[in-house]
């Protein structure tokens, strides 16, 4: 991914003009109150190269909610976790994160081979599902975030995350 989505404003140009779009394009994002300093951060990023990113202030939660089936989502803190291939299914492909509703045979292919298998095999589908989704701009990512947990394996057993969360189970840190 830092390959693929390195920050290269020439080539976001370039892009746009082979899309079409040379003289850039206009997005819509619809808040609730402010939107976060991601997003502005974002805006700053797109403005160099031509993208327009405009905050629509929604006047009602029913408004926000409506919005996410025809304006992009922006920003998506998530923590994948121990299960990426549950992840992808549940929330990108099969989830909230997919509201059109998108369908890619590829995807569901080396997504049910993600499932399927175990070991090797499964780390090899998992690959090919992450280049999939890649390569298709499903799920576009903006920055790593990483958690870090230290422990004394001497005095404690290894700690537990919560779900697909990078937030530690505090009940589940035991003795070793």
């Amino acid at each position: 991914m830092d390959t693929e989505y390195a920050y290269d404003p020439d080539k976001a140009r370039q892009l746009l003009a082979d899309a079409g779009y040379p003289d850039g394009i206009e997005v819509n994002l619809t808040v609730l109150g402010q939107p976060d300093e991601d997003a502005v951060a974002i805006q700053a990023q797109w403005a160099e190269v031509g993208i327009t990113l405009t905050f629509v202030t929604a006047t009602s939660t029913d408004q926000a909610f409506a919005a996410v089936s025809t304006d992009p989502i922006l920003f998506g803190p998530f923590g994948i976790g121990a299960n990426p291939a549950g992840f992808v299914a549940g929330v990108v492909v099969g989830g909230f994160m997919n509201l059109q509703q998108a369908q890619d045979p590829d995807i569901s292919a080396a997504l049910g081979a993600s499932l399927g298998t175990t070991g090797d095999t499964q780390a090899q589908a998992l690959t090919q599902l992450n280049t999939l989704l890649t390569e298709r701009g499903w799920y576009v990512p903006v920055y790593e975030d990483f958690t870090y947990a230290g422990y004394n394996a001497d005095s404690m057993g290894e700690p537990s995350f919560a779900g697909t969360n990078n937030y530690l189970v505090l009940s589940a840190i035991q003795p070793a």
